[in-house]
């Protein structure tokens, strides 16, 4: 693929190998901070909550749509979040530990 070239406004040609370089608009060519930092406690909150609905339930309190988005997306999400990956990894066990208790329970009952 050969290299792609234009021209800025004042002439000059701009680009690379790879495509058209993107101009700092505002200048300085510092890295950007992330915009939302994730608190961790926020992130702990979260696990409470769920924990406190598993372990009070007898059968999944959620619906099996819910379930599925909550293991493969909100869960890992809310793991990557936490600094400490023991702390993660202790949640992880806690909930799937739940997890595994209400599978059972929805398998009895089936």
């Amino acid at each position: 693929m050969g290299s792609v070239n234009c021209r800025d406004r004042m002439g000059s040609l701009v680009g690379s190998s790879h495509g058209i370089d993107q101009l700092d608009l505002f200048g300085g060519g510092q890295p950007r901070q992330p915009a939302h930092q994730v608190n961790p406690q926020h992130v702990r909150n979260r696990f409470i909550d769920f924990l406190a609905q598993m372990t009070a339930a007898k059968i999944w309190p959620w619906d099996e749509d819910h379930v599925e988005t909550l293991r493969e997306r909100t869960w890992p999400y809310l793991y990557s979040k936490l600094l400490d990956s023991a702390e993660a990894a202790e949640w992880k066990a806690k909930i799937e530990a739940e997890a595994e208790r209400l599978d059972a329970a929805r398998t009895k009952a089936a």
